[in-house]
């Protein structure tokens, strides 16, 4: 059997404009995770806090943009539970946004790991305790690591209830670390 067989190389992300968005995404995020490590390197780590009224607001706003980018890619789940009711009446609404949320879903969520990365990194550089505020972000942030080495085994259609779970574990520790905060 002579047959030809082509060797295409299958693409980890299938749709191109997707793999693009996800690559520069992870990119700048990269670069800035590598960026602000490097800037913060003179603030040792020491469990007394470093007073500094710059340091704090960067926090507070790397916080913020954090939680503005998790909530645009939490949208995906409710936007695709709306879309499955068949007699929503908001559904012929919400159907022409969904093609945007879900192609901006990784991006947004692999950026927002970045920023969240760095508001961590920051926030124990200034005062390196275990209180309640620091103890749920870490645990915040090691669901969302999670959560997004999940997200990336959606592309090869596995664990998708695992996804989910991780999701909702996330969802409810990042609302007490808000709470704390």
């Amino acid at each position: 059997m002579n047959k030809q067989h082509s060797m295409k190389k299958s693409s980890f992300i299938k749709n191109s404009l997707e793999r693009k968005l996800v690559i520069i995404a992870l990119f700048f995020a990269l670069l800035w995770i590598i960026g602000s490590v490097y800037a913060t390197a003179s603030i040792p780590f020491s469990p007394y806090e470093y007073e500094n009224e710059l340091l704090e607001e960067t926090i507070e706003v790397l916080g913020t943009l954090g939680m503005f980018g998790f909530f645009f890619a939490v949208l995906l789940y409710p936007s695709l539970r709306l879309i499955k009711m068949k007699k929503s009446p908001i559904r012929s609404f919400v159907q022409p946004i969904f093609k945007y949320v879900r192609l901006w879903h990784v991006p947004i969520a692999i950026t927002t790991i970045g920023i969240t990365f760095v508001h961590g990194w920051i926030a124990l550089k200034e005062q390196f305790v275990f209180d309640d505020e620091r103890f749920t972000g870490t645990i915040a942030f090691s669901l969302l690591f999670l959560l997004g080495l999940t997200g990336m085994l959606r592309y090869k259609r596995l664990d998708k209830k695992m996804h989910l779970l991780i999701g909702g574990l996330f969802s409810i520790v990042f609302a007490i670390h808000v709470l704390f905060s």
